[in-house]
């Protein structure tokens, strides 16, 4: 028996620990421990986050269920040091080739690159051989980590959620991360 109580507090410990590195306050998305905050669109609620080492998705879904918006932080290499903007283009052109080879069965348009909280993003479009479902993606280097920003939707419902992704991505923020126990400030 005392074991068993044992066992269901070490779970609810870890269930609280696990709920503390991320929250919604208000209709904000926040990782402490990844340092990354961006905005949820009205109605739409984190249905998935899984966090993994370095690395994360967070799966937000909109009200009809027939859009998600996907968040994936991940880390890369980052390339030689040039100048900061050439370095920065660089990169963000490294990352578009990464992307498209990393993304097998789809058909990837650049749409350009914009700077959303002073990083340099790129958007690009994707389609699949059927053609049903439309994707945007948008690119957002910071460092060793970057941040893959992936809307699909039906091309009915495209064009009206379109807004969702750019309202996510520009609230993108990279924060500093809150370092997790045993790790030095």
């Amino acid at each position: 028996m005392l074991r068993k109580i044992g066992v269901i507090l070490f779970l609810l410990g870890l269930l609280a620990r696990a709920d503390q590195q991320y929250f919604v306050d208000g209709n904000t998305f926040r990782h402490k421990t990844l340092g990354i905050s961006f905005r949820v669109p009205s109605g739409w609620g984190p249905d998935q986050v899984v966090v993994q080492d370095e690395g994360a998705i967070f799966k937000l879904v909109a009200p009809t269920g027939r859009t998600t918006i996907a968040v994936l932080i991940c880390p890369h290499r980052q390339s030689g040091s040039d100048g900061p903007e050439e370095s920065e283009s660089k990169t963000l052109e490294q990352l578009e080739k990464e992307v498209a080879t990393t993304i097998r069965g789809f058909r990837l348009t650049r749409l350009g690159s914009r700077k959303v909280n002073n990083h340099l993003v790129a958007l690009l479009s994707a389609s699949a051989s059927g053609g049903h479902r439309l994707h945007r993606i948008a690119v957002i280097p910071d460092g060793p980590k970057i941040c893959i920003l992936w809307m699909q939707s039906n091309k009915e419902t495209f064009d009206s959620y379109a807004p969702n992704f750019e309202g996510v991505l520009d609230s993108f923020n990279w924060e500093a991360p809150v370092p997790t126990q045993g790790e030095e400030k």
